[in-house]
């Protein structure tokens, strides 16, 4: 299997971005963006199924409540994208509460996965 610390160090990137309220105001509005939009996002998080496989491969070895961080911003996630069936406009997610949520909960897990 892959090393679990770089499967981790580029989740962790992802989140960095979902976590990221400035980064979010700068890039998602610009008229050249690259793409970077929430669907973009939540599709590169779950891409390779790399954050599931990742809970299954790390639930033995990480600290529980990391875990438990990292379990509840993935369901956000899910819920999220489930309920705007991925029509995720930014004008529409940026102010979203639910987006706000999710904000937290990446920066609830990142706070704690920098110290493991």
């Amino acid at each position: 299997g892959m090393d679990l610390n770089v499967w981790k160090q580029r989740i962790v990137r992802e989140i960095e971005l979902i976590a990221d309220e400035g980064y979010q105001r700068r890039n998602w509005f610009l008229s050249n963006n690259p793409g970077d939009t929430p669907g973009e996002f939540i599709n590169r998080l779950f891409d390779d199924r790399i954050v599931e496989l990742y809970l299954v491969e790390a639930a033995a070895v990480i600290n529980g409540s990391e875990l438990e961080a990292l379990t509840k911003l993935v369901a956000a996630l899910d819920v999220f994208s489930s309920e705007t069936l991925d029509l995720l406009d930014p004008n529409d997610v940026i102010d979203d509460p639910r987006w706000n949520e999710i904000r937290l909960l990446a920066t609830r897990y990142l706070a704690l996965a920098q110290n493991s």
